[in-house]
């Protein structure tokens, strides 16, 4: 998949009238050599002419590549018809079989899904681009001059906190519709000696949210109910998970991201481990993480005449894609020393 975006170009020089930097209209001046300093005509300087170039500054970036696994299941003929008494019993078996089947897929795809999320907001916590990564503990604690734990922030003090954290997300997801480079990576460019900036902005109805569940569950129970629903958060949408990585750590994650190489963006590396321990949710634009479906399709073999069974197999064909030059911020709380 080709994505390209543009970088921003700065305003130029007043060819039009007479400024404090240039005199371009005045006996004797001709096009785009010379100019008046002090009364003086100098021989150099002035304004280059209408044909002068300014190209746009283009950033095109190639996501490629595949994951392939399979899915297979064995059909036997004599023995599932003498296994059953009637047709109906025989194809609830069989439904039952291909149920479970389409649950493990499932399963599989939002595995898929939550390593493409966990990848995402580890990268973002690695590359730190701007303000890409939100502790909300040192932010709390610097704020009201306190030195509380994790742990007591979201316990003895979680209604404070919760207020913070609501105001802390809409202040950023308010200075994310603002066109800047504070909320994702910008590959340097200079051309001729000019640097040049991709500038980002992501409007309410491109943004969306993923949030850590259980504490958002204690907040709607014992602080106050309905502060985090949609209309509140105002973003197009969010989503709840019941854990990050681990479901007996479900708050945790600890993951070794795939991200680009700032000195190369050609290539990608391995970043540094990322170990979080209280993550609370990921704010991003809609077009920062994307999964590439290529390929779905199931195929059966002919009858094994000897043996009298077949096969049934699943071909599955997709890319986990990560865009760190599109908007996006980790919220959590820094782990304890």
């Amino acid at each position: 998949m080709r994505k390209i975006s543009y970088y921003s170009r700065n305003a130029q020089a007043s060819g039009d009238f007479n400024t404090n930097l240039y005199t371009q209209h005045g006996a004797g001046l001709d096009n785009g050599t010379n100019r008046i300093v002090n009364g003086s005509i100098l021989p150099t300087g002035g304004l280059p002419n209408m044909w002068e170039q300014n190209p746009p500054i283009p950033l095109e970036v190639n996501f490629q590549g595949r994951d392939v696994w399979d899915v297979s299941t064995t059909v036997y003929e004599n023995q599932l018809q003498m296994a059953f008494r009637d047709e109906a019993s025989f194809a609830q078996f069989v439904g039952g079989i291909m149920t479970e089947l389409e649950n493990d897929m499932e399963s599989q795809k939002e595995a898929f899904n939550r390593m493409t999320v966990l990848n995402f907001m580890a990268g973002l916590y690695d590359l730190n681009q701007g303000k890409q990564r939100v502790d909300l503990k040192a932010g709390f604690n610097t704020k009201f001059g306190t030195q509380y734990t994790s742990a007591q922030l979201l316990s003895t003090y979680l209604p404070e906190f919760l207020k913070y954290f609501v105001a802390t997300y809409k202040t950023v997801s308010d200075a994310m519709e603002v066109r800047s480079k504070q909320y994702h990576w910008s590959p340097a460019k200079t051309v001729n000696g000019v640097s040049y900036e991709l500038l980002r902005h992501t409007p309410k109805s491109r943004q969306r949210a993923i949030l850590y569940g259980p504490m958002f569950h204690d907040a709607e129970a014992q602080v106050m109910s309905g502060i985090f629903n949609p209309e509140y958060l105002n973003v197009g949408q969010f989503e709840k998970v019941t854990y990050w990585q681990n479901i007996n750590n479900p708050a945790a994650i600890d993951i070794t991201p795939a991200i680009p190489n700032t000195l190369d963006p050609t290539a990608q590396k391995a970043g540094s481990r990322v170990q979080l321990n209280n993550v609370v949710g990921v704010l991003y634009d809609e077009d920062a993480m994307m999964i590439d479906y290529q390929l779905d399709s199931a195929y059966t073999t002919p009858l094994e005449a000897r043996k009298m069974y077949r096969n049934i197999y699943w071909h599955i064909s997709k890319n986990s894609i990560n865009d760190f030059t599109e908007n996006g911020v980790i919220f959590y709380l820094g782990n304890d020393a």
